[in-house]
């Protein structure tokens, strides 16, 4: 009996932790396209789940989406780098995808398919940490001799953010030193 009640009680927690998750989705500020401001003017609940140095990075965002993104099929915002202590960012370029087309951006990301590379073996790819809760997935894909990305996806929060590379991919050790720099945690 008492074994009985335990497993309603946890059953009941886990389901509330679970389903209770309120969606952080929201619409874009769409104002001052052109204009160079900061992500949590663009989008607003950006700092219930993006970590603050990953926000402090993204200072500098645009109002209007790219809609003919050469790498991803779906609208992509862009921000450029506030700052970049660790010198990693410099030829990079940051994008981000809210909503429903956060999954479609991740998957494209994820699969190689965003570097267009048309030899599969020269596709390189690797899930640096798997989401979970709060955290988001972290990978890294690029062709050999070409485009490279590290992306962000947060699947609870329908949010994907990326870092794009068009001259030299970062070593891997290089990402996981800036991607743990902008408080995401990422361990080998």
């Amino acid at each position: 009996m008492v074994v009985g009640v335990v497993l309603v009680v946890v059953a009941g927690v886990v389901g509330y932790l679970v389903f209770n998750h309120k969606s952080t989705v929201t619409e874009v500020n769409t104002t001052a396209k052109n204009a160079e401001i900061p992500l949590l003017e663009r989008y607003s609940t950006a700092n219930q789940f993006l970590p603050e140095k990953l926000l402090a990075v993204m200072q500098k965002c645009n109002g209007k989406a790219d809609e003919y993104n050469k790498q991803i099929t779906v609208p992509v915002y862009k921000c450029s780098v506030a700052y970049d202590e660790k010198q990693i960012l410099s030829g990079a370029q940051i994008r981000w995808v809210p909503g429903a087309d956060a999954e479609t951006a991740r998957n494209e990301l994820e699969s190689g398919k965003a570097t267009r590379a048309t030899d599969a073996p020269k596709i390189s790819r690797k899930t640096i940490r798997e989401a979970s809760g709060s955290q988001p997935e972290v990978g890294m894909s690029s062709a050999k001799g070409s485009t490279g990305f590290v992306y962000f996806y947060y699947p609870r929060d329908e949010f994907t953010v990326y870092l794009q590379f068009s001259s030299k991919m970062p070593s891997e050790d290089e990402v996981y030193s800036y991607v743990n720099s902008l408080g995401i945690e990422a361990k080998k």
